[in-house]
C-alpha cells in the first residue's frame, strides 16, 4: 500500500510540473526522495508573545520548537509562518 501511495504522489508531482509557468520550473526538483524530519518542541511557553513583521522588522531568538505553522522561540515568543505568506525574508543561523 505504501508503494502505491508513493507512485500516486510521484505521478501527481509530475502532472503539476506540467502546469507550472516556464519561469517557475527552475525551482522544481526532479529528485523524488521524500524527506521527513521531526523537530520536537523543547519548551512550550508559559505565556505566548506573538511576533510579527508588521510590528518588528527583525525576529530573532533561539528556536525551541515547531508546532504546526508556529515557530516557538525562547522567552515565549511565537511566530506564525502562515500569517506571513508572501513576505520576502532573509534567514540566518549561528
Amino acid at each position: 500500500m505504501k508503494l502505491i501511495n508513493q507512485l500516486i504522489w510521484f505521478r501527481k508531482k509530475w502532472e503539476l510540473h506540467d502546469q507550472l509557468p516556464s519561469d517557475l520550473t527552475t525551482y522544481f526538483s526532479e529528485n523524488d526522495e521524500v524527506i521527513s524530519f521531526n523537530y520536537p518542541v523543547l519548551e512550550y511557553p508559559a505565556k505566548v508573545v506573538s511576533l510579527s513583521f508588521d510590528k518588528t522588522a527583525i525576529v530573532a531568538g533561539v528556536l525551541k520548537g515547531i508546532k504546526g505553522q508556529y515557530l516557538i522561540f525562547e522567552n515565549g515568543n511565537v511566530f506564525n509562518i502562515r500569517k506571513h505568506t508572501g513576505y520576502s525574508i532573509e534567514l540566518t543561523s549561528s
